[in-house]
């Protein structure tokens, strides 16, 4: 069997964090970050597959300008991100898309939204 992806979940709201982890971890490793900060050190020492990444953070940085700093770093470029996030506007939708984002899931999400969504990215 094949090791398991490993899923960066990115959300300021500890309870958000602890939903996507009892969502996914039955077919995911899921890692957490409160912060921006959290989350660069851990993809300092980890491989990560894909980053599942709120918009409004309530600390240093956006979840849009944490994506661009991502694609900045050469060896983290290629990790697809996926938002998930309560802004639903059309403007944050196509700012999503036009940033190069994976997907975009709005909250509240259905558990099978969001599985069906990561297997699509993963190829799993």
């Amino acid at each position: 069997m094949s090791e398991q992806k490993r899923i960066l979940a990115v959300d300021d709201v500890v309870t958000n964090l602890r939903l996507l982890k009892s969502i996914l971890e039955s077919k995911y490793q899921v890692l957490l970050a409160k912060t921006t900060e959290i989350a660069f050190q851990i993809l300092a020492v980890q491989q990560i597959d894909l980053i599942l990444l709120d918009i409004e953070l309530s600390f240093d940085i956006s979840g849009f300008e944490f994506f661009a700093l991502l694609r900045k770093q050469e060896h983290l470029a290629s990790i697809p991100v996926i938002f998930v996030t309560s802004h639903t506007s059309p403007e944050f939708i196509r700012k999503a898309a036009t940033c190069g984002a994976a997907g975009y899931i709005a909250k509240p999400f259905d558990a099978a939204t969001l599985l069906k969504k990561i297997e699509k990215v993963l190829g799993a």
